[in-house]
């Protein structure tokens, strides 16, 4: 077992003081600034902090925990992630699975949000349901794989509802599982000695006539959507760079920002032709330079565009060195878009010697941007 990290905290436990209402009423005005710094870092940590403070709640509330431990218990929950405030968007938004360094850097987030708290805050329970909400009864859990012994109830209670959540709830990385699908996993978790079997049971409980995902909370303000969306858009460009990956239209379809499953959508791909050649003869810098300056010429056709319609109607991202060129303009201002490219291409062919293919094809509304694009990769590999 790893050493036990110390938070310096008080040896005698804090507890709030709970004959003065106006002190307790600010504590938890000031809980909900916390909960609004999150909505301002990343909406779905939010979001999920809400829900498992609900659920928790719920829990407790069967157990017949005593009011006050209910709301420590809720209050917690709502901060229990409030570590990764501090954690960067290239691992906080990163919409594939974690690598060990990705994974590293994300178990700091619960010691980051104790030390937070652990000079300050009242009420030690608090700081054991943000440092130990990711330990596990088996010792397998972190920051510290505590044994069951050291876990207390109030920990189990958000330990199960952050799972539970986190299965069912939709995120960057992963999409929503069935409310059985998660509470399979869960019991799974059970005879694996990592989470507490009763806590699970009287989830299933709380949950038979009532969803977490019934919680709902819009952004409040017009700047935390705008803030949302600079973010994940930052994430998918490259650095340095203008362009952005391809899988940032993935992101934008499964968050349903495209329109495509109400008006029908372009795909087209722009394929340099015998560029490992280019490159022996003239060098990888040189080609990567004349690759963005095409690209940026072929960006500034979009903007101009986009500018014209008056929104986002074309997007322009890279896949390697190709470039695709999403559209979900009326289709002769497509046809008009599509010969100014094919005029670009060709004086880049003329100045660089660097030749291209343009393969382009058309989807329905609805059509899955995912399966568009596999689609117009197979036949961009068997052209």
């Amino acid at each position: 077992m790893s050493q036990i990290i110390s938070l310096d905290t008080a040896v005698q436990p804090r507890y709030i003081c709970e004959n003065l209402p106006q002190t307790r009423l600010l504590v938890r005005e000031l809980f909900e600034i916390m909960d609004e710094m999150l909505a301002n870092r990343d909406h779905y940590t939010f979001l999920h902090a809400v829900r498992v403070a609900e659920i928790s709640r719920r829990i407790g509330t069967l157990l017949e925990l005593p009011e006050a431990e209910l709301e420590i218990l809720e209050l917690g929950s709502l901060v229990h992630d409030i570590g990764k405030v501090a954690i960067p968007d290239d691992v906080l938004l990163k919409p594939g699975r974690f690598d060990w360094q990705d994974r590293k850097i994300m178990e700091l987030h619960p010691l980051i949000g104790a030390r937070l708290f652990s000079k300050r805050l009242v009420d030690d329970r608090l700081i054991e349901i943000i440092l130990n909400h990711h330990e596990r009864l088996d010792g397998s859990g972190y920051p510290n794989g505590l044994p069951s012994s050291q876990i207390g109830i109030l920990v189990r209670i958000v330990a199960v509802a952050d799972v539970y959540e986190a299965l069912v709830a939709m995120r960057p990385y992963q999409s929503p599982l069935p409310h059985s699908t998660a509470m399979r996993i869960l019991q799974e978790e059970v005879l694996a000695h990592k989470l507490d079997g009763e806590v699970v049971a009287l989830l299933g409980d709380v949950t038979k006539e009532w969803s977490p995902l019934s919680i709902v909370r819009d952004f409040a303000h017009t700047h935390l959507e705008t803030l949302e969306s600079f973010r994940r858009k930052t994430y998918f460009r490259e650095p340095l760079s203008e362009f952005y990956n391809y899988r940032y239209l993935l992101a934008r379809d499964q968050k349903k920002e495209l329109g495509n499953d109400e008006q029908p959508y372009a795909l087209a791909m722009i394929d340099f032709k015998r560029l490992r050649e280019f490159n022996i003869r003239y060098g990888y810098v040189k080609a990567d330079k004349c690759l963005d300056e095409i690209g940026g010429r072929i960006h500034g056709l979009t903007r101009q565009l986009n500018g014209q319609l008056g929104r986002e109607a074309v997007l322009l991202v890279r896949k390697g060195a190709d470039y695709l060129i999403y559209s979900t303009c009326p289709e002769h201002l497509i046809r008009h878009l599509y010969a100014e490219i094919q005029q670009e291409l060709n004086q880049a062919e003329e100045e660089y010697g660097l030749s291209a293919r343009f393969l382009s094809r058309c989807y329905p509304a609805g059509y899955p941007v995912e399966r568009a694009l596999n689609d117009l990769f197979l036949n961009h590999e068997t052209c």
